[in-house]
């Protein structure tokens, strides 16, 4: 067991927080049928568009996205498969956060926050708990 956790650390990148938000936010973007652009994505995120210039410049270097001089953004399967996994991560623990009571602009905030900090592993255990399974295989990052 501990090798498999240390195998699959070693599959995922270390991308911080900041990159994992994006994109979290690009797939649901791209799941509402909404183009990849460097200003809506700003917009959405209440930066400026040089910050986003940045990200996309990071997460091309880690092969998440092909940024197509910063108009039309193209997730890669890694980086689809990324923001997938840690869009359902939020999904669950905001879920569950309302469940137990919390209003839910407080529980998405909080989510979001302990999404950085859950692995896929300690989800499973939590949905294990919750009686839920995980919509996203935390292997391939498709629905399961």
């Amino acid at each position: 067991m501990e090798e498999q956790e240390h195998t699959r650390q070693a599959k995922e990148p270390k991308l911080s927080d900041a990159m994992m938000n994006y994109l979290a936010l690009m797939v649901q973007m791209e799941a509402a049928g909404i183009r990849l652009r460097s200003i809506d994505i700003a917009n959405r995120m209440g930066v400026k568009k040089p910050s986003v210039c940045n990200a996309l410049e990071k997460l091309a270097e880690n092969g998440c996205v092909i940024s197509c001089n910063g108009r039309d953004i193209v997730l890669t399967l890694k980086g689809r498969d990324l923001g997938a996994i840690f869009w359902e991560k939020t999904r669950i623990l905001s879920g569950m956060l309302e469940a137990g009571g919390m209003e839910e602009k407080t529980a998405k905030e909080q989510a979001q926050r302990l999404a950085h900090a859950v692995s896929t592993d300690a989800l499973h255990a939590l949905l294990r708990v919750a009686g839920e399974p995980l919509r996203t295989d935390p292997e391939t990052g498709g629905q399961t």
